[in-house]
């Protein structure tokens, strides 16, 4: 499957080639690249006994398979968001986007706004009127006919300023989005090239789920008990765990 992403307008072309999306395989976080091996991880937490999970959560299956799944989308300009205090009540707010100055544009075509109807009722950070922010991507994105796409703030980023919502579009019929989020500090400034959002693109199953609930039969319990086993076996780590030397 190929996705295709091109700029909403000629003008965009060169933004395009400086901010592309990439596959987050190529977006790890920094406390996955600099998480600590088995060895060392034992020393940082002070154990006295050599524990059997030493290697932590980047060694981890369902952790790895969600920081690699699909593409990223790099935030495309400098955002910076400030809440003036007064007396220690905020008073005030303003927010910058650089692609607005550099364009000359108005800079409501690049941050919109939700009104109070649009997300009434979510537990989400708006600004002092109560006004959800949002980026509007300047790029589009085709796709074959039956895909979906999923948007989600950066899985385990961390990051404590904004965050993102989560959407599910027909990507096929809708190539054109903003990325509403949620405001998490007063003060913050987001750099051109930031994780913005992750995407992953899927077939659209148009087969509705149906949930069978049921105890196991006895071979199904015993295939369980047998995976279990095994994967403790075959998972021991006796030469990382107590840095035994290849014969």
């Amino acid at each position: 499957m190929e996705i295709t992403i091109i700029p909403k307008d000629p003008k965009y072309e060169n933004l395009l080639k400086l901010f592309p999306p990439i596959t987050s395989n190529k977006n790890l976080p920094n406390w996955y690249k600099n998480f600590p091996k088995s060895n060392e991880l034992n020393t940082l937490i002070n154990s006295v006994t050599p524990l059997d999970n030493a290697n932590g959560a980047k060694s981890c299956p369902a952790i790895i398979d969600t920081l690699v799944a699909g593409i990223t989308i790099p935030l495309w300009f400098d955002f910076a968001f400030k809440t003036i205090y007064k007396d220690g009540i905020a008073t005030d707010q303003y927010w910058k986007a650089s692609i607005a100055e550099a364009y000359g544009d108005p800079i409501e075509e690049h941050v919109g706004q939700h009104n109070i109807p649009q997300t009434y009722g979510l537990d989400i950070g708006r600004t002092l009127n109560n006004l959800t922010l949002k980026f509007h991507y300047p790029f589009k994105i085709l796709a074959p006919k039956g895909y979906n796409i999923f948007f989600t703030d950066p899985f385990y980023q961390f990051r404590n300023n904004i965050r993102c919502l989560n959407g599910i579009v027909e990507l096929d019929k809708h190539g054109v989005f903003e990325f509403p989020f949620s405001i998490l500090k007063d003060e913050f400034l987001l750099k051109a090239g930031t994780p913005l959002i992750q995407a992953l693109i899927y077939k659209r199953d148009e087969e509705k789920i149906k949930i069978n609930v049921r105890n196991g039969t006895k071979e199904e319990y015993e295939e369980i008990k047998e995976d279990v086993f095994l994967n403790n076996l075959l998972n021991m780590s006796y030469k990382e765990r107590f840095n035994l030397k290849n014969e």
